[in-house]
Order: structure tokens, then sequence, then C-alpha cells
């Protein structure tokens, strides 16, 4: 049986492949991809912030950072109840999703 833990973390890996996938080319029009690569089949390293930002192929971008946050703030509240805030996130910015808890076990 498919739990909603598992399909949570399947949500979370494909946004991260999505993300790692398509960083280098956010933003862009499928013609513009085209031209450039024609079929895109790997990884692209990229910059930012005019070139100042040197990311490595398969790196994510800032979105998932946030997402990260996000789930963090909301696993640790622990009631499922709770709509994160600015503070929440800013209080775990240290903390991921997919850490390891102190008994060992995988968190989400």
């Amino acid at each position: 049986m498919v739990t909603l833990r598992s399909k949570f973390r399947g949500c979370i890996a494909a946004s991260w492949v999505g993300s790692a996938m398509g960083a280098a080319v956010e933003g862009w029009s499928r013609e513009g991809i085209k031209k450039k690569y024609g079929f895109l089949d790997r990884l692209l390293s990229y910059a930012h912030y005019d070139g100042k930002w040197e990311r490595l192929p398969g790196t994510t971008e800032d979105g998932i950072e946030r997402q990260k946050l996000m789930a963090t703030a909301i696993i640790e509240d622990g009631d499922g109840n709770h709509r994160a805030a600015g503070s929440d996130i800013g209080a775990r910015s240290g903390a991921g999703v997919g850490s390891r808890s102190r008994s060992g076990e995988d968190e989400v």
C-alpha cells in the first residue's frame, strides 16, 4: 500500500529532479531552449546574477531551499494544522528535509 508519507517523499523528490533539470533554462521559451541546445538530454551548469553565481550541473535552484524550509516548519510543528509563517522558516534556516532524527531514523 502506498502511504501518504511515500507520496509526500515522491512529490519532494520529483520537484528536486525537475528543479535540477530545469534550473539552467528557467524562464526560457521552448523555442529558445531548442535553438541553443536542441534536445536537452543532460544536466547543465548555470549562472545567475549576471554570471556571478556559478552552479554545478544537477544543482537545484533556490525555490527548493524554500520548499525544504516550509516542509521542515510544518513537520516540526507536529499537529498537522500549522500554517508556516516567515518566522517559522527563519528559525529553521539550517534544517532540511530528508535529515536524520536523533534516533537515527529517516525523517521526511
